[in-house]
């Protein structure tokens, strides 16, 4: 072997050895990453009941104006279907009876919330991350549920 034979074959012993610690970093940054999502997953898992008591503080707040109107919101947890971690519903009462209007909340194996409205024209809704759901959020969803069932009544003869 000459010399610039041996000099390749160095330079390619070093350049795997460079990709060797380059991947290395990589993977213990993958991993680390991993760990941290999943952290934050079960985090949202173990803080979805104050998630759902934040929900019931959002209807609450909606009250104040829609309850002179006969209309209250009805918040609980409820069993998630399995695709989901957990689940809640929020539910549009009229004179304490259930209308079809409904909002529910499903934590997603990732971490996010998907929000659904059933029993109104169905709305694109985008999920968002657990953590980043404050009242105020919660609160403009609710609006939104009422506002589309609003929008959506027909009238229903009595005969």
């Amino acid at each position: 072997m000459d010399n610039e034979m041996h000099a390749r074959l160095k330079a390619a012993v070093d350049e795997n050895e460079r990709k060797d610690r380059e991947f290395a970093g990589k993977r213990r940054a993958e991993e680390e990453e991993a760990a941290r999502e999943a952290a934050r997953k079960a985090g949202a898992a173990d803080a979805w009941p104050d998630f759902v008591d934040a929900l019931g503080r959002a209807a609450t707040t909606l009250h104040n104006t829609i309850a002179e109107h006969g209309f209250l919101f009805d918040v609980r947890e409820v069993t998630p279907s399995s695709n989901f971690l957990k689940s809640a519903e929020a539910k549009l009462l009229k004179d304490r009876e259930e209308l079809d209007a409904r909002a529910l909340f499903h934590l997603e194996p990732r971490g996010y919330v998907r929000p659904v409205f059933t029993g109104v024209s169905n709305p694109s809704l985008q999920p968002f991350e657990f953590f980043s759901a404050d009242q105020e959020k919660l609160e403009r969803l609710l609006l939104a549920l009422f506002e589309f069932y609003v929008k959506g009544r027909s009238y229903k003869s009595g005969k």
